[in-house]
C-alpha cells in the first residue's frame, strides 16, 4: 500500500502517467495545480488533493469522465472537477463503474454530469461535504445529464452538500434501491434551470430529511420539486420519508412532492414551505402532517433570495437598487473554520465599491458582520467557526446608502489536513551538526494545535525527546514552516 505523489516535487507529473502504476490499496496524493484526468483500474484506492487548489479539467477519459474508475472501494477527497464535456452529453467529473464509491470534500463545476455511476445492485455511493455548481445538460441525444446520476445501486447517500445553478437536468437523480438525501442545500438560485430538484424515478426506499430546497424562476419543470416513482416503481418497495425540509418556491404554483408509487408507507411531515402557492403532495395512500406555509427572513422590502454560496466556488451577484440586500444560503459544519468573502471593485471582482457582509443564523438573526477588510480595502471578509452545523445565511449589500454594483461572494473551508512536503536536514543525511534545527515544510499554512513532536533514535527506535507543539521555546511556526530547536542538542552517532 504505497503513497503515490502527483505534481510539483512528486513522483509523477500527471495522473495519466501515474495511473498504470497504482495498485490495490494505494493512495494517490495530488499537489495543488491543474491536471487532466485518467482511468484507474485498481481497487481499495484513495485519490486525494493535498490542500486546496487541486483541479482536474480538460478532455474526458474514454469519452466518459475526467476520472474514470472500474475498481471497487474508491474514495475521492478534496478535488475540484471542472468542465467535463463529451458529445453524448454525459461528460462526467467522476464516472464510476465499480462497487462502492465515497466522495468527500469535492467540488464539481460546469460538468455535464457531476457524478455518473453505472448500474450495480451491490454498490453503495456516498457523497458528503461536496459542492455541485452549474452541472447538468440537455445536450445529449439520450436525455438530460444531472448533478448526480446514480444508476441501480444498493444505496445512494448524499449528505451535507450544496447543489446550485443546475442546468436542464435534475440536481439528484437516483435509481438506487435505497436513497438517503440528508442536510443538503439544493437550490436553483437566479440562474438555475433544473428540472426536478430530486428525482427517484423507480421508487424503492427513500429518506429525504433536513434539506434546504428551492425552485427558481427559470426552472425547466415547475410541476414538482421532488418526484418519486414517476417512471414506474420497479425497485423493491420500502418506506419513504420526506420530513423536516425547508422548501422555497420561487417559481410558480406547483407541487412539493409527487408520489407515483401506489404504496402506503409514504410520509410527508414537518416540512416548512414558503413562496408561491404550493400543494404539499400529489398522490394517494400517504401520511401528510404538519407542513406549514411560513414567511422567510428575507420576505421584507429591499431584500431578496440570491441563491446559494457553494463551498470552494464563487457566486456572482449585483446590487441593482440602492439599499437592497441579497441573501445567500450556506450549509456549515460544526467545528470547521470558514472564510467568507464579498469582493467588488477594490479587488477587481466587480463594481461594488463599499461591500458589507453579514453572517446570519437560519432565522435571519445576525451573528457577525464585516464592513472593510482593512482601512484601505473596502471589500469584506468574515472568518467563522460554527459550534453547530446546519443552515446559515450570508447577506450582501453596500455600506453606502446609495451604493450599487456587481460583486462576487465566496466561501472556503479548511477541510484537508496539511501535508508535509519537505524536511531539513533531509532523510539519511550525514555530517549534520548536533546543534542543527529540524525544519518541516507543509503544503499550506499551519498553526499549533495539540500533541507533541517525538524524536527517535534511528538505530534502535527509542525516544530521545518529546516536545509539545505549543512549547514556543523549542517550536517556531511561520506560515507553512515549522522549526524545532530542541533545548538540548541531540547526540551524535
Amino acid at each position: 500500500m504505497a503513497v503515490i505523489t502527483i505534481g510539483k516535487g512528486g513522483m509523477y507529473s500527471s495522473l495519466y502517467l501515474a495511473a498504470p502504476f497504482v495498485k490495490n490499496g494505494d493512495t494517490v496524493l495530488i499537489m495543488p495545480g491543474t491536471y487532466t484526468g485518467a482511468l484507474f483500474y485498481a481497487s481499495n484506492i484513495t485519490i486525494e488533493g493535498a490542500g486546496p487548489g487541486v483541479i482536474i479539467t480538460g478532455a474526458v477519459t474514454q469519452s466518459k469522465g475526467l476520472l474514470v474508475f472500474t475498481g471497487n472501494n474508491v474514495t475521492v477527497d478534496n478535488i475540484t472537477f471542472k468542465d467535463a464535456w463529451c458529445t453524448d452529453g454525459n461528460g462526467s467529473g467522476i464516472r464510476f463503474e465499480g462497487t462502492n464509491l465515497t466522495v468527500t470534500n469535492d467540488t464539481f463545476i460546469n460538468n455535464q454530469d457531476g457524478i455518473l455511476t453505472a448500474a450495480n445492485k451491490n454498490s453503495t455511493i456516498t457523497v458528503k461535504n461536496s459542492t455541485f455548481d452549474g452541472n447538468g445538460s440537455t445536450a445529449g441525444a439520450g436525455g438530460a445529464a444531472h448533478g448526480i446520476y446514480a444508476g441501480i445501486a444498493a444505496l445512494l447517500d448524499v449528505e451535507n452538500s450544496t447543489f446550485t445553478n443546475t442546468q436542464g437536468g435534475h440536481d439528484i437523480k437516483s435509481r438506487a434501491y435505497n436513497t438517503v438525501i440528508k442536510d443538503n442545500i439544493i437550490v436553483d438560485g437566479p440562474t438555475g434551470t433544473s428540472s426536478y430538484l430530486i428525482d427517484i424515478p423507480n421508487a424503492g426506499a427513500a429518506t429525504i430529511t433536513g434539506n434546504y430546497l428551492e425552485k427558481g424562476l427559470h426552472s425547466a419543470n415547475y410541476s414538482y420539486a421532488v418526484t418519486i416513482g414517476e417512471e414506474g416503481p420497479t425497485n423493491p418497495a420500502g418506506p419513504i420519508l420526506v420530513a423536516n425540509n425547508t422548501y422555497v418556491n420561487d417559481d410558480r404554483a406547483g407541487i412539493f412532492v409527487n408520489k407515483a408509487t401506489g404504496k402506503p408507507d409514504f410520509t410527508v411531515a414537518d416540512n416548512t414551505i414558503s413562496g408561491q402557492k404550493t400543494t404539499v403532495l400529489n398522490g394517494l395512500l400517504s401520511t401528510v402532517t404538519n407542513n406549514p406555509t411560513v414567511s422567510r427572513p428575507f420576505d421584507v422590502a429591499g431584500n431578496g433570495f440570491a441563491g446559494a454560496v457553494a463551498l470552494g466556488d464563487t457566486t456572482a451577484g449585483s446590487i441593482k437598487t440602492a439599499g437592497y440586500t441579497d441573501w445567500f444560503v450556506v450549509n456549515l459544519t460544526a467545528g470547521t473554520t470558514y472564510a467568507f468573502d464579498l469582493q467588488g471593485s477594490p479587488s477587481g471582482h466587480g463594481t461594488l465599491a463599499n461591500a458589507y457582509l453579514t453572517l446570519r443564523d437560519a432565522a435571519g438573526n445576525e451573528i457577525t458582520h464585516n464592513d472593510d477588510v482593512s482601512g484601505s480595502n473596502k471589500d469584506s471578509r468574515i472568518t467563522y467557526t460554527p459550534t453547530s452545523g446546519g443552515i446559515y445565511y450570508l447577506t450582501a449589500r453596500s455600506s453606502v446608502a446609495s451604493g450599487t454594483g456587481t460583486y462576487q461572494v465566496s466561501a472556503t473551508a479548511d477541510v484537508a489536513p496539511p501535508v508535509m512536503i519537505a524536511t531539513s536536514p533531509a532523510d539519511y543525511l550525514t555530517g549534520v551538526s548536533k546543534g542543527a534545527n529540524l525544519t518541516l515544510t507543509f503544503s499550506e499554512t499551519v498553526t499549533a494545535g495539540s500533541g507533541a513532536f517525538v524524536i527517535h533514535n534511528a538505530s534502535d527506535g527509542s525516544s530521545v525527546a518529546t516536545i509539545s507543539v505549543t512549547d514556543t521555546s523549542q517550536v517556531g511556526i511561520s506560515g507553512s514552516t515549522v522549526t524545532i530547536n530542541p533545548a538540548s542538542d541531540l547526540a551524535g552517532s
